[in-house]
């Protein structure tokens, strides 16, 4: 086992550095390159890809936090909602914001003229009536025409009152309260854009399904705290870089005396493993690895699947090499729940054997392998070029567009069922 370098142990000190590192191999990564080299290199490379947030993903995510990060943690990256905003509707509610702006602006023109029209009438009875007191003047010096300068008078009074038109006043008022609206949903959008959105309906089966893992016997077994929940790991194995962030660690008491220093950034890895090496008996060398899981229905949930094991293998080799604990030593256990049971739901504990883990990891290893030349040699081949029709990826720039010919616009022959089943 090779440790990284002082330097390269800083690089990811948080779980926002986690996730944006590619240069180190996950097994969330190494599986996606598995699927599609190309669809791999566009999500994390050059990343003119990003995944849609999926229900299921988000559910997960959520459950997992629920159970195994810290008080605080589900309010700093989640939010609930009666029903999700999309980001990129900010930019359409700020193009119908302006276009609203413009509307009034248009509506206030419009409202001034016609009152300079109204203003402009009255002025003319004015001039009129003021001509009129003047040639019954000219004609008789002693008329009375104490009547005439009254009417003046009030004509005059009523040009400083002349008021706006009522229908596009009402209708400016309308269109500014439609703009508070359009900017209550706009802070709305910009608040929600670093957290993750839980419609309510979710939001409770989550909260349902995270109880039925607490009410798990294990679950008390489980103390979730900055030593023992969502630990990340860092070896290199083989010449290549690699990570894995574990939900839940348990490890013996010695081992976590020391390890407690090295989570806190107290002790380097170097410093670590010494200790480990001089302090530690052999009887203490163990750890248990526990995966939360969520699944359809526990009733259903086959365990044996090689995406369960295959990354409980690789969370274990990362332990192996890091805590110098021998893989046999280090239990690999999966806590899952129902996420849509319309029923009840339930949790169930399941406990991996040596020999089923290590069947993967031979597959995994090699595709870990074939991702590190990708990365030095930045060549990255498409599933449907590998694969033609069988290929499962469907969503890269190379694979959704004619998903089965290698040449577009040629056709794909057909000598055999896509398929293997009987077709009648």
């Amino acid at each position: 086992m090779e440790a990284l370098a002082d330097n390269n142990e800083e690089e990811m000190v948080t779980k926002d550095d986690y996730y944006k590192d590619n240069l180190n191999a996950s097994y969330s990564s190494t599986k996606l390159y598995s699927r599609c080299e190309t669809l791999y290199e566009q999500t994390y490379v050059s990343k003119t890809y990003e995944e849609p947030d999926h229900d299921y993903f988000t559910y997960g995510k959520l459950v997992d936090a629920m159970v195994s990060e810290p008080e605080g943690f589900v309010a700093e990256h989640f939010v609930r909602v009666e029903r999700k905003v999309q980001p990129e509707m900010a930019l359409k509610i700020e193009n119908d914001i302006k276009g609203i702006e413009a509307e009034i602006a248009e509506k206030q023109t419009q409202m001034k003229e016609k009152k300079e029209a109204k203003k402009e009438v009255i002025k003319e009875k004015i001039g009129t009536a003021m001509m009129a007191i003047k040639k019954k003047v000219e004609k008789k010096p002693d008329v009375d025409v104490t009547k005439d300068q009254d009417k003046v008078a009030k004509l005059t009074e009523s040009l400083e009152e002349v008021s706006e038109d009522q229908v596009l006043a009402k209708g400016i008022v309308s269109r500014t309260e439609s703009i508070a609206e359009l900017q209550l949903k706009l802070d709305n959008i910009k608040e929600l854009a670093d957290k993750i959105q839980v419609t309510n309906a979710m939001w409770e089966d989550a909260e349902e399904t995270a109880n039925a893992l607490r009410a798990h016997p294990s679950f008390s077994n489980l103390t979730f705290n900055s030593v023992t929940s969502q630990q990340i790991f860092r070896s290199q194995r083989n010449g290549v870089p690699r990570k894995g962030k574990l939900d839940h660690l348990k490890l013996s008491p010695s081992l976590t005396k020391f390890y407690a220093f090295y989570a806190a950034e107290q002790m380097t890895l170097e410093e670590l493993q010494e200790r480990i090496r001089t302090n530690v008996h052999k009887e203490d060398l163990w750890a248990i690895i526990t995966d939360v899981k969520t699944c359809r229905s526990i009733e259903k949930l086959e365990p044996y699947n090689t995406h369960y094991r295959g990354q409980l293998g690789y969370y274990q080799d990362l332990v192996s090499d890091t805590l110098l604990i021998p893989v046999e030593n280090i239990k690999c256990r999966i806590l899952a729940a129902d996420k849509l049971s319309n029923t009840y739901k339930t949790a169930e504990l399941f406990e991996y054997t040596q020999e089923c883990l290590d069947e993967l990891k031979p597959d995994v290893e090699a595709w870990v392998q074939l991702w590190w030349q990708s990365q030095q040699t930045g060549v990255y081949t498409s599933a449907k070029a590998k694969l033609g029709w069988h290929q499962e990826c469907f969503t890269c720039s190379e694979c959704r567009n004619a998903p089965f010919s290698v040449h577009p616009g040629q056709p794909v022959m057909v000598s055999e069922p896509r398929f293997n089943k009987s077709i009648n």
